[in-house]
């Protein structure tokens, strides 16, 4: 026996990436848009005593456009490996009738490598290059709900120190 839990909910996600990767320059650019769609269909009103007061259609919607460059190269014969990114994002939200909002944030990041290559000892030939990075998510006023009020933004903030294999 199979149930359909949360059938009536909808994800969908859309991306559309643009990158300049040229093969003898060391910068790169990649332009890209995300789209994202939760859509959680009819839902029912009840009062506190389980009385059906109507239904609603809710859903969150959320559009993304990113530009990120990388630098491999050199400057000043000293190697380097560079990688910053800066996303806008606009989010709206439909929920029960009056409450509604629509609000814009910011991420940001960087990441770095250093361009030295670590061989490993082992029976696999591969380096690890070891690389530093952080990066901020929802830079930007709180989050107004039209009916509701504010509160403030979920701010996330990432720090990594990682090893890439190569």
């Amino acid at each position: 026996m199979k149930t359909d839990w949360l059938s009536a909910v909808d994800l969908s996600y859309q991306v559309v990436e643009i990158g300049l990767v040229p093969g003898k320059f060391p910068f790169q650019v990649v332009l890209s848009r995300q789209s994202i769609l939760f859509d959680c269909g009819e839902q029912q009103m009840m009062d506190e005593f389980g009385n059906y007061l109507g239904t609603y259609h809710t859903y969150v919607k959320s559009r993304r456009y990113t530009v990120a460059a990388r630098y491999a190269g050199t400057i000043l014969k000293i190697p380097l490996d560079i990688s910053v990114g800066v996303s806008r994002k606009k989010a709206f939200q439909h929920d029960i009738i009056p409450y509604e909002g629509e609000n814009i944030f910011y991420d940001c990041g960087f990441l770095t490598a250093l361009p030295i290559r670590l061989p490993v000892e082992n029976k696999f030939a591969f380096s690890v290059t070891p690389a530093f990075g952080y990066s901020v998510s929802n830079l930007g006023k709180n989050v107004r709900i039209e009916g509701y009020g504010t509160y403030p933004a979920p701010k996330t903030s990432v720090q990594a120190s990682l090893y890439r294999p190569e």
